[in-house]
């Protein structure tokens, strides 16, 4: 499928033209900052791009190799020094300094995942007062930032914002479509199945709602209480670990980190379906599975791992599965990347002190208000 540049770029720019005067109140912004984003090169990612270049100077994309559209990569290569995301790479700063112009006023991390969360603190050493901030779109990435100690460099997050419910509870939709559109391809269906879903956060709790709209048998684990209690007042049965892993034919690992131990695959239900709504590296040791399990690929999207008289299934290798059929939630996406490009314009005309900060409520109104004027039926 081509992409219909022209078609992308007429209301998606208009609605992100409203941007910079809501967050910058009329002040101009310089343009010689330069900006460092990792992203999803899919649709979406032209507009969005586009106006971060105009406001600002994109000097790189880190585009993320799980979600990648080769037409959209195609689109936006003549434009932009698009670089393959690697997280090990990132972390280097003497592979990150080869990015940064020395003539630029400043610099702007735009990130998805924390994949600039283990070098910041020597970016920050390195640019010194060009040094403006990093932005963090996804609670993953918000949550690898913190494991590193008290954030004390300017730093937004849109992970918890309410402009981002709208896109976590349509992920959710995304990912129990692909999973069911992947069963049905296999010869199964989910009436009547019995899922497991390990963590019930913002996506995972969208994926259960939406697996027991499907019919499906759904039970929950979480680390965290509070979310337990959120389970069980909407209708899921709680069970612990080993319970689930023994009982599930199908599990879904929704928590963002390696949900699962190595020992842990042990208990497995025979014959169950993995899958996760997030990077393989982030969920589950491939390579520790392929070491101690035996391995064949099914299909191109089935993974058999097996171990005596027991198997499981892995789909997509361990990937977010809602990238097989693209992952759109439509012009939501917009109320989350307008967000990061007022955080952007934020950083530069104002900074931040130490400590994770996020858009003031106001403004995220005011986002919200002309999305509504745009893309709603009047």
């Amino acid at each position: 499928m081509q992409i219909d540049l022209k078609r992308l770029l007429e209301t998606e720019t208009k609605f992100f033209e409203k941007i910079p005067p809501i967050a910058s109140s009329g002040r101009s912004v310089n343009k010689n900052i330069g900006v460092i984003v990792v992203a999803h090169i899919l649709p979406d990612a032209v507009p969005y791009l586009r106006i971060l270049n105009t406001i600002f100077s994109v000097d790189v994309v880190f585009a993320k190799q799980k979600s990648i559209n080769q037409d959209v990569f195609n689109t936006l290569k003549g434009d932009y020094n698009l670089v393959l995301a690697d997280r090990e790479k990132i972390s280097d700063i003497s592979y990150l300094k080869e990015f940064l112009n020395e003539q630029r006023d400043g610099y702007i991390f735009i990130d998805i995942g924390g994949y600039f969360s283990n070098v910041v603190n020597e970016l920050q050493s390195v640019l010194k007062e060009k040094f403006l901030g990093c932005i963090e779109d996804t609670e993953n990435g918000l949550h690898r930032y913190s494991a590193n100690g008290p954030i004390t460099f300017p730093f937004y997050q849109v992970a918890r914002s309410p402009l981002k419910q709208n896109e976590d509870f349509l992920v959710g939709q995304a990912i129990t479509f692909s999973a069911e559109t992947l069963f049905r391809e296999n010869g199964i269906i989910l009436n009547g199945q019995k899922v497991g879903v390990f963590g019930y956060g913002k996506v995972g709790s969208g994926v259960a709602s939406a697996l027991r709209a499907r019919q499906a048998n759904v039970t929950v684990c979480d680390i965290d209480p509070v979310k337990v209690t959120h389970a069980y007042s909407h209708g899921f049965t709680p069970q612990d670990k080993d319970t689930l892993l023994k009982n599930s034919d199908i599990i879904c690992l929704a928590t963002g980190t390696k949900s699962l131990l190595n020992d842990d695959f042990y208990k497995i239900k025979n014959d169950a379906i993995l899958f996760s709504i997030t990077s393989s590296d982030d969920s589950i040791d491939t390579n520790w599975l392929a070491e101690n399990f035996s391995c064949k690929e099914v299909s191109p999207l089935v993974t058999q791992y097996k171990l005596g008289d027991s198997q499981f299934y892995l789909l997509n290798n361990g990937n977010a599965i809602n990238f097989i059929h693209g992952t759109t939630v439509g012009h939501f996406i917009l109320l989350v990347q307008a967000e990061i490009v007022a955080c952007a314009i934020k950083l530069s005309l104002e900074g931040s002190s130490g400590n994770s900060h996020s858009i003031p409520n106001e403004i995220c109104q005011e986002i919200a208000q002309y999305w509504l004027d745009l893309f709603t039926i009047k």
